[in-house]
């Protein structure tokens, strides 16, 4: 069951971005909060889309607080690689920060840094998408367990009530 278009994903992706760094630009911190919005957008909405709202409800659903913890250390993992890649290029070697090539009109590419960190930001996102989307796992032992301790529950209740006299 799809819930949003991948398109209205995207644009509410880019909207949010802008809406965003629009409102914060003139703090320092306004690029990483519209790439958290945006990343936040792109991971829950991609989620929604595959598992529909069962992500957040029934029995397979992970619980909430795991969700937003998971979530909470990927947003810290993504401003930590981009403010390494704001920091670091100064200190980083020449073959690093170089740029990898240039288009016909003498404009530069991205220096093999910045390609590592767009390869581990879309690892990151891909890993969480995974980890929202994947039902919750059950042990076959402790189902087991829970069964024979409702047999044995009714069990005794049986053996209570067939002990008490009617006068």
């Amino acid at each position: 069951m799809k819930y949003f278009q991948r398109t209205s994903v995207f644009f509410a992706a880019t909207v949010a971005f802008l809406l965003v760094y629009a409102a914060l630009n003139r703090f320092p911190f306004a690029v990483d909060a519209a790439t958290c919005v945006t990343f936040s957008i792109l991971v829950f909405a991609n989620a929604i889309r595959r598992r529909g709202f069962a992500l957040f409800r029934g029995a397979d659903a992970r619980p909430l607080t795991e969700i937003l913890l998971a979530h909470a250390i990927c947003l810290v993992a993504l401003v930590i690689i981009l403010r390494l890649g704001y920091y670091a290029t100064p200190f980083a070697p020449d073959w690093l920060t170089l740029p990898v090539g240039q288009d016909s009109y003498g404009r530069l590419g991205p220096s093999l840094l910045q390609i590592v960190q767009a390869l581990a930001l879309f690892s990151l996102g891909f890993f969480e998408y995974r980890v929202m989307i994947a039902k919750k796992r059950v042990d076959p032992e402790a189902e087991e367990k829970a069964k024979a301790a409702l047999w044995r529950e009714a069990e005794l209740e049986a053996e209570r009530m067939s002990g008490l006299s009617l006068h």
